[in-house]
């Protein structure tokens, strides 16, 4: 009995190791090299219950976040913030200084969508002075 545990432990190891090389060769496949069309990218499969790492390209590399991450931050925004959460800027006074307290507003300051909407960066504060 003892034998046959072992041999059915050892049969399922090496089919589960055929398994991920398999998927290597068809992940391998799909990218087709390091690049296509000059996009860069990033993948890091890991097995869930050990954490091991069965499938790595460049995933040590620091990239700038695809869509399908943003659809995650927005998952955890909604959940952790809910779907009627206001970011909260205070604007005050302290003697003659202009005091802008931001509550994370990604907007606020941004002269890259101040520029995508035709506003002169910088042009959120000329308003509240």
């Amino acid at each position: 009995m003892k034998r046959r545990i072992f041999t059915f432990c050892m049969l399922l190891f090496l089919v589960s190791g055929a398994c991920y090389a398999g998927l290597s060769e068809r992940i391998d496949s799909i990218i087709g090299g390091d690049s296509q069309n000059g996009v860069e990218f990033s993948i890091n499969v890991i097995k869930a219950m050990s954490g091991k790492a069965v499938y790595s390209h460049q995933a040590g590399k620091a990239l700038i976040p695809a869509s399908n991450m943003k659809i995650i931050t927005t998952a955890a925004a909604l959940r952790f913030l809910g779907a009627d959460y206001e970011y909260v800027t205070k604007v005050g006074l302290c003697d003659d200084t202009l005091v802008v307290i931001g509550g994370g507003d990604p907007l606020l300051g941004d002269e890259i969508t101040d520029v995508k909407y035709e506003k002169e960066p910088g042009w959120i504060f000329e308003e509240i002075i």
